[in-house]
């Protein structure tokens, strides 16, 4: 297994915000080299999202930062809850099961595909979720899905920028699902095998390239998002921002020059993984599971199994809908926090005052930002929630 080790300088380099660089690049000017703690933890957040394993050695400026088992794909940054690492989500072992309720049978010729469309194999995600997923590369198809929302009173017309949040909120089960793949590989449940796939912008082929290729790539994305001050949040929640659009403009011009190992050019679009499992029969897989969720196995006779698996089923769907509605109440909360507004002041340090956003604070999106002022934010998303993630 490979090791990487980062001096607190090289780790704020590569996976620091801009303003988190700024910050110390300024302290370093003034002689301190240390790092402030909860920067630190920040910073250790989102190592933690590309390697398996993360530690810290050593005290003040000396620290060392030491990775092992890097990530093909890194995963969200996690949140700032106490956990196992298990319940992260309120359906983590819900989902875990409905995995296991297909896997038990065996999965064998079977060819690779992306995690979406794992998680469309499952029963994770229906027609409508892949739907909406895959539109979100095709202009025609996207517009055809809002216009089936107006159509539905779901949205109103202007409105459907809220669908850029709903999206992102959707998509965790991306992460969520390679997740419980890992925790099931662990357990010996099934086997992962990773191939690296390019779309070319020339012929539109997909081809298989090298990990090498891949992580190429991901670097180039990796340090455009840093230099155009873009996270992937915004790559969906903010898609037509003037630094997003700048962002994919650069990569679209950078990743088309990337060559392979014997020096030709690619001329690649863009880069994914895509996944190959293999799982045999195992009729005690269910049983080994329980192990990993005790509180579960007294509810549980094996007489009831058809009883059992479409609770579990519908108790994934209620608690992803009650999640992704939780996540639209924190939307809102953090929308309406006292910020900075101009004009700016000489006295208050040529900055403006504090205050909550309001309506006129915004000349654009305007049919989506009342959302917020009308209290019709959360209802939206329930909608969309109710809509999408449905049997």
């Amino acid at each position: 297994m490979t090791i990487h080790k980062y001096t607190l300088q090289e780790a704020v380099n590569k996976y620091g915000t801009s303003k988190q660089i700024q910050s110390f690049k300024n302290r370093i000017e003034k002689g301190d080299k240390n790092l402030n703690t909860n920067v630190l933890k920040s910073i250790k957040k989102v190592i933690d999202t590309h390697y398996e394993e993360v530690q810290i050695e050593g005290i003040g400026s000396k620290r060392i930062i030491i990775c092992s088992g890097e990530r093909i794909e890194p995963l969200a940054k996690k949140d700032n809850r106490k956990t196992n690492g298990k319940q992260t989500v309120p359906y983590t072992d819900n989902l875990d099961f409905i995995i296991v309720n297909t896997i038990k049978e065996g999965i064998y010729l079977e060819n690779p595909k992306t995690l979406i469309n794992w998680c469309y194999h499952f029963g994770l995600i229906n027609s409508k979720q892949l739907k909406l997923f895959r539109s979100k590369f095709d202009s025609y198809k996207y517009d055809l899905v809002i216009k089936d929302l107006v159509e539905s009173s779901i949205l109103q017309v202007g409105e459907q920028k809220i669908i850029d949040d709903f999206y992102s909120h959707l998509l965790l089960i991306k992460d969520q699902a390679y997740r419980s793949l890992v925790r099931l590989q662990k357990i010996n449940a099934l086997n992962i095998s990773i191939i690296f796939n390019g779309k070319t912008s020339v012929s539109k082929k997909t081809i298989v390239i090298s990990e090498q290729i891949y992580k190429k790539v991901k670097k180039l994305e990796d340090d455009l998002k840093k230099q155009f001050n873009v996270e992937n949040i915004n790559l969906f929640a903010h898609s037509k921002a003037t630094k997003v659009i700048a962002y994919k403009n650069a990569l679209a011009d950078s990743i088309k020059n990337i060559k392979d190992e014997d020096g030709k050019v690619l001329n690649l679009e863009y880069v994914f993984p895509t996944y190959e499992l293999n799982a045999l029969p195992n009729k005690e897989l269910l049983s080994v599971l329980f192990k990993e969720y005790p509180k579960k196995e007294p509810n549980f006779k094996i007489v009831d199994e058809q009883e059992f698996w479409q609770e579990n089923y519908e108790l994934y769907l209620k608690n992803r809908k009650k999640y992704i509605n939780s996540l639209a109440e924190k939307k809102i909360r953090k929308f309406f926090e006292e910020r900075y507004y101009g004009p700016t002041y000489p006295e208050l340090g040529g900055k403006g005052r504090v205050r909550r956003p309001q309506l006129r604070d915004y000349n654009y999106d305007i049919p989506y930002y009342t959302l917020f002022f009308e209290d019709d934010y959360s209802s939206r998303i329930r909608r969309l929630s109710n809509y999408f993630i449905t049997e």
